[in-house]
């Protein structure tokens, strides 16, 4: 899961604590298994009912350009889309394009794309495996939960990687 949406915090955070505030990849669960990600997905729509689509749609290219996105960063401390586009220069930001650059696909996030009593359930199993750090424990709790609110739904040996 990529937390940079934390990264406009980080000037507020005293340098000698920010120092040893790193980026980790979540542990990987399933030997090779294709990573997936969590990523934001901060876009523009363009409604369906726009009058001038054409102008619309021509705006929207523009917005994604690496020379428009470059200028973007400064603002918006985000991952940009334009994967020629330069993050800005900060650690989490770097660390967080590497991780999506090597990913072979996205999910919006956790609990956003998560039925609700699932996510519930696994926000509080991510929240224990925080302060434990058991990382066992994590999977077979997430497991068990898989399999009470996910019943009849695709299990993992029905998926087909890309």
């Amino acid at each position: 899961m990529i937390g940079n949406f934390a990264e406009s915090l980080f000037g507020k955070i005293p340098p000698n604590i920010k120092k040893n505030i790193r980026f980790i990849k979540f542990p990987e669960m399933t030997k090779n298994m294709p990573i997936y990600e969590d990523a934001p997905t901060d876009i523009f729509f363009l409604s369906k009912a726009a009058a001038h689509k054409k102008y619309a749609k021509k705006f929207m290219a523009f917005l994604a350009t690496k020379k428009v996105q470059e200028s973007l960063t400064d603002g918006l401390s985000m991952i940009l889309i334009n994967r020629k586009a330069k993050p800005k220069n900060t650690y989490f930001l770097k660390e967080g394009k590497k991780l999506l650059d090597q990913a072979v696909g996205y999910a919006q996030f956790y609990d956003r794309d998560t039925p609700q009593n699932m996510a519930d359930k696994g926000i509080r199993i991510f929240s224990q495996f925080i302060e434990d750090g058991n990382v066992e424990k994590a999977i077979s709790d997430l497991e068990a939960a898989r399999n009470r609110f996910y019943i009849g739904m695709h299990t993992p040996k029905d998926c087909n990687p890309l």
